[in-house]
């Protein structure tokens, strides 16, 4: 079976190759695109693979008693045993022993010839041309055996009668998962379980059937096996805590509720950073004022993630691709932009550009799940901007209305999408508001639809961005212009910042006076409230940086420097 290059995900869908063998033409195709290649364990290969991704794994597999003329195989971190298929149903076993991971029925291995993410190639130890697959020995077996199922499970000693009901969901929630993009499957495959498992719970699915479809459908998808029975346990059991019995003969679909001791005995993976502090995952808004430097930070932020170096940021920062669609710019502007971030050359790889792209509603949401689709490690796209990529307004409802529907299809993309950022770049209004957001052009309808609102504006004599959202603290992040490069550096919290700019200048008033000075005249002098001068000062007499001579004074505290004890003799000699 294919499986992509420098990866252990199969290539599409690979449900087929599980009762039936691959062709010669296929086999030819997979290589020459460079696919690395996997084989399918179980009854139609007669293969069990003994999987053991660790030196020491490896060294306790041969203790217990592996034949050591077995066919095997090198892996980046250990090996993989072969054995002969049982001729009876062996299930795929994830950490049955410490470091050791069983691939049978329903599973597969990556092929001798592929290339490790890492860069490892994996490689014949023992070569089945001068050796023989050897039969599984009798301790795994024994392990196979001992090993129970998860305890949420309750086994059944006999095949439940399934229900019309029970099958008409089951086939529902196996296509939805099927037809998963990546970055949704390990989430659509709990909620397939705790739903399917409410219904075995009914007496409506066997439980054994149902969960090894469920199984199966997710390595089609290129789940990882442990990852598959570490969700399956955990929705199987939430599943069986709320079971649902549906309304007598009915076989439509029944709206999905879950109680919140259920939702909280789920796990989730955590929220992922596109770049950690700055920009979380979901579908986020990057407003400004015109030629005020937003798209040159949006690229910036681009080229950062493909470079894996987030130096022009001042941020460290994960690699990925990136799809930066400027279609407002031309390609000599990007080129200018590009050759200013890297005067020396070095453009990473991974950042792709376009200046053309169509529009929400004419094909713009398929393309970019095209680009994912092919592009599977992309961590950030950039839609430059708003007015560019929105579809045509209809003129038949509000513009509240208007604006949620026109960005309601971005939001649902990057929902499918788990760990995509998406920004769209946008205006700010000419008008202030108080709230630095209510700048944003275009109504709340807009703006409620992203996960994620940032402006960069101007405060005074500094450049801040300041950020809120649903997955987000707020936040205001101070900017500075790199001289060399015209682009910006994130030197740190405002806030913060601006606490030491205040507490510098009170310093500094404090030690060009030779007196101490009171409240009212530092006070003025700072352009503050009394109030909020008295609290600064509080916190650097705190510090011992300042001192109170007396009430109401304030003057800067000198060094005490300790002096050793000295001798009578001493003291008088001075």
């Amino acid at each position: 079976m294919p499986v992509q290059a420098r990866s252990k995900l199969p290539v599409g869908k690979w449900a087929r190759f599980q009762h039936e063998r691959a062709t010669s033409d296929e086999i030819t195709h997979w290589q020459r695109a460079g696919f690395n290649a996997g084989i399918v364990t179980g009854a139609i290969s007669n293969i069990v693979a003994l999987d053991c991704d660790s030196l020491e794994a490896v060294e306790e597999a041969h203790r217990l008693g592996v034949a050591p003329d077995t066919v095997t195989v090198r892996t980046a971190k250990g090996a993989h045993f072969y054995f002969r298929h049982p001729g009876v149903p062996v299930p795929n076993k994830t950490r049955f022993l410490p470091g050791m991971d069983l691939r049978g029925d329903g599973g597969f291995v990556v092929a001798p010839g592929s290339i490790h993410p890492d860069g490892a190639a994996y490689e014949w130890i023992n070569h089945p041309a001068w050796h023989e697959i050897a039969p599984m020995p009798g301790w795994l077996a024994f392990h196979l055996e001992q090993k129970s199922q998860p305890a949420a499970v309750i086994p059944t000693s006999a095949a439940v009668a399934e229900s019309a009901y029970g099958l008409s969901a089951r086939d529902r929630e196996l296509t939805a998962l099927r037809s998963t993009t990546q970055g949704q499957r390990n989430d659509r495959l709990n909620q397939s379980t705790f739903a399917l498992a409410q219904l075995s719970a009914a007496g409506e699915l066997d439980s054994g059937k149902t969960r090894a479809m469920l199984r199966a459908a997710a390595l089609g998808i290129g789940l990882e096996a442990n990852e598959i029975e570490r969700t399956l346990a955990s929705g199987w059991a939430a599943g069986l805590r709320e079971p649902r019995i549906p309304a007598k003969g009915s076989t439509s679909p029944a709206p999905r509720i879950i109680s919140a001791p259920a939702l909280a005995a789920m796990d989730f993976p955590p929220l992922k950073w596109a770049i950690p502090g700055l920009l979380p995952e979901g579908l986020a808004i990057l407003a400004g004022k015109p030629k005020f430097g937003k798209s040159f930070l949006a690229l910036q932020m681009g080229a950062a993630i493909a470079g894996g170096e987030g130096g022009t940021l001042g941020i460290e920062i994960e690699t990925g691709d990136v799809l930066y669609c400027a279609l407002e710019d031309s390609q000599r502007r990007l080129h200018a932009r590009l050759r200013q971030i890297y005067p020396f050359g070095g453009q990473p790889e991974r950042l792709h550009l376009a200046t053309e792209w169509p529009r929400l509603g004419q094909g713009a949401v398929e393309a970019l799940d095209n680009w994912c689709d092919e592009h599977p490690e992309t961590r950030l796209i950039i839609l430059d901007t708003w007015r560019a990529i929105k579809s045509t307004a209809s003129g038949r409802g509000s513009a509240y209305d208007e604006d949620a529907t026109a960005a309601a299809p971005l939001l649902e993309f990057t929902k499918r999408r788990s760990g995509l950022a998406v920004i769209v770049v946008h205006h700010v209004r000419k008008m202030d508001a108080d709230d630095i957001f209510d700048t944003i052009s275009g109504t709340h309808g807009l703006t409620g639809i992203f996960d994620t609102q940032m402006v960069i504006a101007r405060h005074g004599g500094s450049v801040k961005l300041a950020a809120q959202g649903r997955d987000l603290e707020g936040y205001e992040k101070l900017l500075e212009r790199d001289r060399r490069t015209g682009g910006w550096k994130v030197m740190g919290d405002a806030v913060a910042l601006a606490k030491t700019g205040e507490r510098q200048e009170l310093l500094d008033l404090l030690a060009e006076s030779d007196a101490p000075l009171s409240l009212a005249t530092l006070a003025k002098a700072v352009g503050k409230k009394p109030d909020t001068t008295r609290h600064l000062l509080k916190a650097l007499v705190d510090d011992a940086l300042v001192h109170q001579p007396g009430h109401g004074l304030y003057s800067l505290a000198r060094p005490q420097f300790a002096q050793s004890p000295q001798s009578e003799e001493e003291e008088q000699s001075f």
